[in-house]
């Protein structure tokens, strides 16, 4: 028998009638944008001058890499728990294995192809890499082991999600969370609640110990995992609020959240909070501002936010975005030692060219015909 959560009536049934949320795609371009412009002093030739309080706009924009990285952790939390909880109201369970096969389509292809170019290259002794980092991504614990500057260092963001959606998963199938709101939102809130304490700590490589230091440090899945519990806590938080909002309401929310985004980035990111307890709770706050953005920006059609994420090019960015995710790194040239990063297309004012030309061959030509395997899978 088929279970059903509550849902009340609303602009969740109309939003979501046609299966595919507004939006999203939107936010992946937002979140893939912001990592690009912060590794742009990664290449070669960057005026590292800029990077100074003397150019506070550029100072800036360089250091919302790991924001980009929130976005992608609140985004994936949301939608994947939508859709596990879509499957349980549809067929009246969750089917782990499908999940995970799903899963494996989703990131395998490219992942390892772009690993065999990095093997490729290895062989021509064009890139060098330790071994310690071949085993981080080979077993998606690029966050714990490897060295850097690396082609792989990006990988660290990935281990995080994966190794959150060997447990999550689990938990909805092994609790049916799908039945039980509350004991769902006592489990979201304890990464939310412990996150901020694990930050508080400090820890990393280089005070702690290597190994100790990257388990608990600033790559760790305990520094993000209240990220992916926001957006997993915010799947379920639909089903149970009505999200019909006048205009007015909708936008000075957005402009609210947006501040807080901005501002807590800027604080985290110059200390002028002078206090490392308040500075941990920033990113946990933002993860929670960029939910309620994400929110307005799918319920409020008839907003401006939700107009530009829904623009054609915005769109198609947010559609590479694990493409460029994956393949940028390939031409930041600090990464790729002195060897490869001699050529030409690794100069600071081209170096995107490249990198955004390989990210549409890898999604036209392998990532495409892998989701459309996918989609398969799901029907």
């Amino acid at each position: 028998m088929k279970t059903e959560l509550p849902v009340q009536p609303g602009s969740f049934d109309t939003v979501f009638k046609g299966g595919r949320i507004p939006s999203l795609n939107g936010w992946r371009a937002v979140a893939i944008l912001l990592v690009l412009i912060s590794h742009a002093h990664l290449t070669r030739g960057f005026p590292l001058e800029l990077f100074s309080l003397k150019y506070p706009l550029v100072y800036f924009l360089q250091t919302l890499g790991l924001l980009g990285v929130r976005l992608f952790f609140v985004l994936s939390g949301f939608l994947i728990t939508h859709l596990l909880l879509k499957e349980a109201e549809k067929n009246g369970r969750v089917s782990l294995k499908s999940f995970y096969i799903r899963r494996a389509l989703r990131i395998f292809p490219v992942y390892f192809i772009y690993l065999g170019v990095l093997g490729v290259l290895c062989l021509f002794g064009l890139y060098h890499d330790g071994s310690s980092s071949w085993f981080g991504v080979l077993t998606f614990t690029r966050n714990i082991f490897g060295k850097a500057p690396s082609l792989t260092t990006h990988f660290w963001s990935l281990a995080v999600e994966e190794q959150f959606y060997l447990v999550w998963p689990a938990l909805i199938v092994g609790l049916i969370l799908w039945r039980r709101f509350k004991t769902a939102f006592c489990l979201l809130l304890i990464p939310v609640l412990m996150c901020p304490l694990e930050r508080m700590a400090g820890m990393n490589m280089g005070t702690n110990g290597s190994l100790f230091g990257r388990i608990f440090g600033e790559w760790s899945i305990l520094a993000y995992a209240d990220s992916l519990a926001v957006g997993c806590l915010g799947a379920f938080l639909i089903r149970k609020i009505d999200y019909t909002l006048k205009p007015f309401s909708a936008s000075l929310m957005l402009v609210l959240a947006m501040v807080v985004i901005i501002v807590g980035e800027w604080c985290r990111w110059t200390g002028c909070l002078h206090n490392k307890a308040l500075d941990s709770f920033i990113p946990g706050v933002q993860a929670l501002a960029v939910m309620l953005a994400m929110w307005i920006s799918i319920f409020h059609t008839t907003g401006l936010s939700h107009r530009i994420l829904n623009w054609a090019s915005v769109e198609w960015l947010g559609v590479l975005s694990y493409s460029l995710y994956v393949w940028h790194a390939l031409f930041l040239s600090v990464n790729s030692g002195s060897k490869l990063g001699q050529y030409w297309f690794y100069d600071w004012r081209i170096w995107w060219l490249p990198a955004v030309a390989t990210a549409i061959f890898s999604y036209y030509c392998i990532e495409r015909p892998i989701l459309k395997l996918k989609q398969k899978c799901v029907e």
